[in-house]
């Protein structure tokens, strides 16, 4: 499956996020540049978040994260990726797991 990534890199972008969004497609994502927490407030949908280190090395997984939560991704977070529920499972995405392939801006480390 081919995945849509869009990215949030600005701080309104990352302040908005997917607040408000009626939902987010299985074939979508949101990168949010250096973050590494987030908040799922205003959110109106269950979300998978998977958390990078800067080379877009998997560091940490939160599957199924409701809205009205609040979630760190730990010391070597640097980004976060936020997919449609099931996606983390759907995609075989491990921690250790490289997504320099689907991220190829971090791949970098930028």
């Amino acid at each position: 499956m081919a995945l849509h990534i869009h990215c949030a890199d600005t701080f309104w972008a990352r302040f908005k996020g997917l607040m408000l969004q009626a939902s987010i497609a299985p074939d979508e994502g949101l990168l949010i540049t250096r973050c590494d927490s987030i908040h799922t407030c205003f959110m109106r949908f269950t979300i998978d978040v998977v958390y990078l280190d800067r080379g877009a090395k998997v560091v940490r997984l939160a599957p199924g994260l409701k809205p009205w939560r609040f979630h760190l991704g730990g010391r070597a977070a640097v980004h976060t990726l936020e997919l449609s529920a099931g996606a983390i499972k759907r995609l075989g995405i491990k921690v250790g797991d490289s997504l320099a392939h689907l991220l190829p801006s971090l791949a970098t480390g930028h």
